[in-house]
């Protein structure tokens, strides 16, 4: 059961034994949140910087040839403001960095977090991501680079969660993701279609292919991503595998515990810091 610190009731034994594995379902008590309103969507797109918006035609199959296409005109505010009709879905990326949104995020992810944390080392970093859709909207197929529930509060939509078959094919897909794609070339073999109404949420594992196709009304979600030290790991050497590819190597896949992705990680933050420390030396004084 919620609670009033507690926005989310969800077992944490089921977390540990399901995380990086497979997706379930939980249940919340933010429908009808006043920070998750259409109004209050409307008004963060208006008043959020550029950088942390966006919003794109959802008139598409989940698959597109590079991303998803964009809008026609105007702004992701007036998109918003006409969800109904507008035939789009609206993004808001770190809304936690807005007033009000952080508190709200910490209270829906305490036992998640907690449950994160003592199997996959501390957790680093908490994002919240509020989506927005107008009628039948579909959000192409897509990963997440780290752990994530995504909280339904408006509306209903079908999230389906696949899975390849083929381990090379996926990490094709994932190195698109790592280079100028946001979105992937094909479905996987097998998925499972979760139909997610408001108080209904789903654990989304790190790198599982996942699609929104929404019912015929507006739909509203808040995606609350958790990064983990073996999440970051994880990135990283997805980072190194992608580049290794590049020039004809065949690393092994990423595990989240794995010493080799250790030291895989290590040589991308270490890249990082000297390219990093490179463009310092360049800069002009």
């Amino acid at each position: 059961m919620t609670t009033a610190q507690n926005l989310v009731d969800l077992d944490p034994t089921l977390v540990t034994s399901s995380m990086w594995r497979k997706p379930f379902r939980l249940r919340h008590g933010l429908a009808g949140h006043p920070l998750l309103t259409r109004e209050a969507v409307v008004r963060l797109a208006a008043e959020r910087p550029a950088w942390s918006v966006d919003f794109r035609r959802g008139d598409h199959e989940p698959l597109v040839d590079e991303s998803a296409p964009a809008a026609e005109s105007g702004t992701a505010a007036e998109a918003a403001r006409d969800i109904e009709n507008s035939g789009s879905w609206v993004v808001l990326s770190f809304v936690d960095h807005a007033e009000g949104y952080g508190d709200l995020l910490d209270r829906a992810t305490v036992d998640f977090r907690a449950a994160l944390g003592s199997r996959d080392g501390p957790v680093m970093a908490r994002t919240g991501t509020m989506f927005m859709s107008s009628p039948d909207g579909v959000t192409p197929a897509h990963f997440d680079r780290h752990h994530n529930i995504l909280l339904q509060v408006e509306g209903v939509k079908d999230l389906s969660v696949g899975e390849f078959d083929d381990d090379e094919f996926r990490e094709r897909q994932l190195d698109r993701q790592f280079g100028n794609d946001d979105y992937m070339s094909e479905l996987p073999e097998r998925f499972e279609t979760f139909t997610l109404g408001p108080g209904d949420g789903l654990y989304i594992p790190p790198y599982s292919p996942h699609w929104i196709v929404c019912h015929p009304s507006v739909a509203i979600g808040l995606s609350c991503s958790v990064r983990t030290a073996a999440s970051h790991r994880v990135e990283l050497a997805h980072t190194f595998n992608a580049k290794a590819r590049r020039v004809g190597l065949h690393p092994r896949n990423p595990e989240p515990h794995s010493r080799v992705d250790r030291a895989k990680a290590a040589t991308v933050t270490a890249w990082r810091g000297a390219r990093h420390r490179l463009s310092r030396k360049s800069a002009p004084q």
